[in-house]
């Protein structure tokens, strides 16, 4: 839950980059397996393919990442050494308890966010200047945050010489200056 800027304070972002939002949705810090983790390497799991999601989980105030079912026989791996690949093993048993704890060879892995549903994401992106006509991307994200479910192309003829002041929906800023690679604007109301 957050929003970009601050009020008030000069902001200068280039062409492609968020100009304003405002978002409040669930994300999850997921590991992707990069290579298969062996069912043999270990006692009682199942094979774990390349591009398997892990869901965050802490034991014993360690960072593991498990099977998404948690269910018994689940697997768990640890990066030990935080070296970006996993190199220990557990089981969840019948009481949701991690054991079996076993070394596995190297398993590479990358942390990335996942969005998950029910929530929301209003941006406004800089698309640079065409004869004194700044363009503006307007993209409304809802519930799975994938992509957006609306979207609108907004322009504003800039006042020669002076800082032109724009509004869209609740979002109030004014644009000091721009050009086809940068916009320096001031916030005074957001989403």
């Amino acid at each position: 839950m957050g929003s970009y800027p601050d009020t008030g304070k000069p902001v200068t972002v280039t062409t492609g980059q968020v100009m304003v939002t405002k978002y409040d949705y669930l994300s999850l810090s997921t590991a992707t397996l990069l290579d298969r983790v062996d069912s043999s390497a270990w006692y009682g799991r199942r094979l774990l393919p390349a591009g398997t999601k892990l869901i965050p989980a802490v034991s014993s105030g360690q960072q593991i990442y498990c099977d998404q079912t948690m269910a018994y026989g689940a697997a768990c791996l640890a990066d030990s050494k935080s070296v970006g690949s996993f190199d220990l093993a557990y089981t969840v048993n019948v009481y949701g308890f991690l054991v079996n704890k076993d070394s596995i060879p190297p398993a590479p892995y990358r942390v990335a966010d996942q969005s998950i549903r029910d929530g929301f994401k209003y941006e406004l992106l800089y698309q640079g200047i065409d004869h004194g006509v700044v363009r503006i991307a307007y993209r409304e994200y809802t519930d799975s945050i994938a992509r957006p479910a609306f979207a609108q192309d907004l322009t504003y003829t800039l006042e020669n010489g002076a800082p032109t002041h724009i509004k869209f929906r609740d979002v109030s800023m004014t644009i000091q200056r721009a050009d086809n690679s940068v916009i320096d604007y001031i916030v005074d109301s957001g989403f």
